[in-house]
C-alpha cells in the first residue's frame, strides 16, 4: 500500500489521528455507508454477478437516493449492502435467507418512504423486469454496461459516499 500524503498526515494528527478506525465509535456515530461501497461491485471476478449487481443499484438508485434525504436514514454496512445489490441475483422466492433478505431490504426502504410522507410501498417482486437507466439510457438486462459507463457509475457511488462520510465528520467535529 503506498504511504499517506504529509499533509494528510498531519491533518489527520491534527484531528485526533490516535484513534484506531477498527475501534469503538463515539456515541451516536455508526459505521457505513450511504450508498453501495463501490469496491463491492467493482472486485467481483465474475463479470455477470457484476452486472447483476450493477444494475440492481441503477433499478434501486432512486429510492436510495431519496433514502439519504430520509429523517430515519442510517448507514448501512457492506455486508447488507451486498444483500442489497443480490436481491435481483439470487431471487426471493420460498423462506430461505434471499427470502428474509428481500423483506428486509423492503423493510429499510419503506422506512423512508413513510417517514417522507408519501404513499405507496416498496415492492421489489418486479425488480427482475425493471429496467436499469443511466444518464437517460436505458442498459441492457444482465449484460454489463460499457466500461466507461461502469466507470461513470463507481464514480457516483464513490463521489455520494465521500460526500456523506463528510457530513458525518462534520457533524461530529461541530
Amino acid at each position: 500500500m503506498p504511504r499517506a500524503l504529509p499533509t494528510w498526515m498531519a491533518a489527520l494528527k491534527r484531528a485526533g489521528g490516535n484513534r484506531q478506525p477498527s475501534g469503538p465509535l463515539p456515541s451516536g456515530v455508526r459505521r457505513g455507508y450511504a450508498l453501495p461501497d463501490p469496491n463491492v461491485i467493482a472486485n467481483v471476478e465474475n463479470e455477470t454477478t457484476r452486472a447483476f449487481m450493477l444494475l440492481t443499484y441503477l433499478k434501486l438508485r432512486t429510492i436510495l437516493h431519496y433514502r439519504l434525504q430520509s429523517s430515519v436514514f442510517e448507514p448501512l454496512a457492506a455486508p447488507v449492502w451486498r444483500r442489497v445489490l443480490g436481491l435481483e441475483l439470487h431471487g426471493s422466492k420460498g423462506d430461505g435467507w434471499a427470502a428474509k433478505a428481500h423483506e428486509e431490504v423492503r423493510q429499510e426502504l419503506s422506512k423512508c418512504i413513510e417517514a417522507g410522507s408519501m404513499q405507496g410501498s416498496v415492492d421489489l417482486s418486479n425488480l427482475s423486469t425493471a429496467s436499469a437507466t443511466w444518464q437517460g439510457e436505458q442498459l441492457q438486462p444482465n449484460v454489463l454496461p460499457a466500461q466507461h459507463v461502469c466507470r461513470e457509475i463507481l464514480w457516483e457511488l464513490f463521489e455520494t459516499n465521500f460526500r456523506y462520510e463528510f457530513l458525518a465528520l462534520d457533524r461530529l467535529c461541530y
